[in-house]
């Protein structure tokens, strides 16, 4: 398609959301960026906006044999409801998750820009104390949870066919609790179980300036030390009962950088891992992994 058709395409009072490549595959866009009038490559480029970034796609003109409207409304909206997100949508979603598998499969420039900089705390700030009024999920590891979810001993079952990326519904959160009571040990006593949930003060561990981290399961895990009463000092773990715990850093529901403000105690469910560790405060013998945590008023 030759570019000027492209250009009228574009500046045409129906905007166009739908690459039609040549050979056939497409590629769903939000917008045309302003990287296209400034672009010396013979791209146009394409961007999708997203909550916290946008992505910018550079497709080669000689590649474009056409650009459509396709409207994604699936159904009438209720006057009553409020209005749909069209970056959250299903349909948007899977339209652009394919965009991105086709640019990838054919080598085009991709590209991220952060967009939310007010949202970017500034250096000197902190969190202060952080206390819970209410019943406060903080941590879950789902996808562990959801391969469990048929065993005898599952913590959820049943519970796992809708979104628990926000929280927890009453049925999970009932669940926790039955579990928590029938494991619930003394932090000093969890090497005599496979499973245990303990209440404590949780403080991650960092080396130097950075969190102590170990990969498990393909993934990030934070080391951290639990203890029986507040500690401010690493001296005063050795007053009070203790344990090494780690958990998964993509299933944090908190923000990393104020769990260590909070100043209440906290629930941990987790495996007992019997092998020794040494994460800087003297060696132990077991560790917890922990699955899921919360504050419980």
């Amino acid at each position: 398609m030759p570019k000027s058709e492209i250009e009228n395409i574009i500046n045409s009072f129906k905007k166009p959301n739908l690459i039609i490549l040549t050979n056939c595959d497409t590629l769903y866009f939000d917008g045309i960026h302003s990287d296209t009038h400034l672009n010396k490559n013979e791209h146009l480029v394409i961007e999708h906006t997203g909550i916290h970034n946008e992505k910018k796609i550079f497709v080669p003109y000689d590649d474009i044999a056409d650009l459509i409207y396709v409207p994604l409304k699936q159904q009438k909206q209720n006057a009553k409801s409020p209005p749909e997100n069209p970056y959250n949508s299903p349909l948007s979603s899977l339209l652009y998750g394919k965009t991105l598998g086709t640019a990838n499969k054919r080598e085009y420039t991709v590209s991220d820009v952060v967009i939310m900089y007010s949202l970017t705390p500034p250096e000197d700030f902190s969190w202060g104390d952080v206390n819970f009024q209410d019943d406060v999920p903080l941590y879950c590891d789902w996808e562990y949870l959801q391969h469990r979810s048929s065993g005898i001993n599952s913590l959820g079952g049943g519970a796992f066919g809708f979104n628990l990326s926000t929280s927890w519904d009453d049925s999970l959160w009932s669940e926790f609790k039955d579990k928590v009571d029938g494991t619930q040990t003394a932090i000093s006593d969890v090497d005599n179980y496979s499973e245990a949930s303990i209440l404590g003060y949780l403080n991650f561990a960092r080396d130097e300036n950075d969190y102590v981290t170990k990969e498990m399961e393909g993934s990030e895990w934070i080391a951290g030390v639990v203890s029986s009463k507040y500690i401010e000092q690493t001296s005063e773990l050795y007053e009070n009962e203790w344990t090494v715990v780690f958990l998964k850093r993509d299933s944090l529901m908190f923000p990393l950088d104020a769990w260590e403000h909070i100043t209440d105690q906290i629930i941990l469910f987790g495996e007992v891992i019997n092998t020794s560790i040494n994460i800087g405060f003297g060696e132990v013998n077991e560790f917890l992994k922990i699955r899921a945590g919360a504050y419980i008023d």
